[in-house]
């Protein structure tokens, strides 16, 4: 649970629960109780339904928009269902889904765009989908060169893209400097192949330069400026633009009817596309579903945002996002984003 702590439920409540958020997505209507007992056939009377409404609304679950309206869920409720609810029964991917993904397609640009429009035209919503970032790129080989009086970093990463730059480091005099580059070299290779960026930009490198200090101290001087650079490029995005569809389809919901509302997060779509860039970044898990104020971007409290990451070669290097309102049909936006991530993992391939 990301919001708040909430206390065990009983199954007529999460019954209840259950209902009134897929009675709520599939109307946009407040649900009451009497439309529980007799629509979702819960094995209670009106008055017991009302009574366990009422529990759930004190925990914050479910809440009344209007005094004499029945109730709908709270962001927390939501929360609750996504976690708790929603995988109870089987879930089965949409069998259309794979079929309709587009194929043959072997451009980076194209792939991108064509998910991102499919995914919109099946979901109704805003899709974002993010290019890959270099700072997964793993790093395959390092090497220090000597230029003149100065020494010269190269990296070679995934995909034969390579970093180069000068460090601001001169070796002292009368040392044999090729020959402990060389050491350096072959000792960092060790320690890093394999690792991406973004790892190597939050090592802890305390421990190598510990590990290092046998190897004479001057040479030590040379490791918090090559150091400090591994970490710049690790820590470096790309500003590229995100791929955007479906903000047409979108405003046509009802959430997203009031100007005052959706303007803000337009805006931010415009103005903030690295910061949401980077909120879809979760190699930790499977999915990941933001859910009203949960999401740090507060013109998005409107909205949910479900996300998974797609790969290359093995390696998360990108993200696949729906963007709608909280009242959507969550079990098969999971779906939609999972579709669209592997068909774009599956498209680098060929790429």
């Amino acid at each position: 649970m990301k919001m708040g702590q909430v206390p065990e439920l009983t199954e007529r409540q999460q019954q209840v629960l259950q209902a009134t958020v897929t009675h709520y997505v599939a109307t946009g209507e407040p649900v009451g109780s009497r439309t529980l007992m007799t629509q979702y056939r819960i094995p209670a009377s009106p008055a017991t339904i009302r009574q366990t409404m009422g529990r759930l609304e004190q925990a914050g679950l479910l809440y009344q928009p209007h005094t004499s309206a029945g109730r709908i869920p709270s962001d927390l409720g939501y929360r609750y269902y996504v976690d708790w609810l929603l995988h109870r029964g089987k879930t089965v991917s949409p069998p259309w889904v794979a079929p309709a993904l587009p194929k043959g397609t072997v451009h980076l640009e194209g792939v991108l765009r064509q998910a991102a429009q499919l995914l919109a035209q099946l979901s109704g919503s805003i899709i974002v989908v993010t290019r890959p970032q270099p700072r997964s790129a793993r790093l395959q080989h390092l090497r220090l060169v000597a230029v003149g009086e100065r020494v010269a970093l190269m990296v070679v990463l995934e995909g034969e893209r390579i970093e180069s730059t000068l460090l601001d480091w001169v070796p002292p005099t009368q040392v044999e400097l090729e020959a402990a580059l060389e050491m350096l070299g072959q000792f960092l290779n060790y320690h890093l192949h394999g690792r991406s960026l973004r790892d190597i930009a939050s090592l802890n490198w305390q421990l190598l330069e510990q590990e290092f200090a046998s190897y004479g101290d001057w040479l030590r001087t040379l490791m918090p400026p090559l150091t400090e650079q591994l970490r710049t490029w690790g820590r470096a995005t790309t500003p590229t633009p995100l791929v955007i569809s479906g903000v047409a389809a979108a405003l046509r919901q009802p959430e997203f009817q009031q100007a005052e509302q959706v303007q803000p997060v337009m805006q931010v779509l415009e103005t903030q596309q690295e910061r949401l860039g980077a909120l879809l970044w979760d190699e930790e898990a499977p999915v990941q579903v933001i859910i009203g104020q949960e999401n740090p971007l507060e013109p998005m409290h409107i909205c949910s945002l479900v996300s998974t990451m797609y790969s290359q070669n093995g390696v998360p290097v990108g993200s696949v996002a729906i963007l709608g309102p909280k009242r959507m049909p969550y079990e098969r936006m999971i779906s939609l984003v999972q579709a669209g991530a592997r068909y774009v993992s599956q498209s680098l391939v060929r790429c």
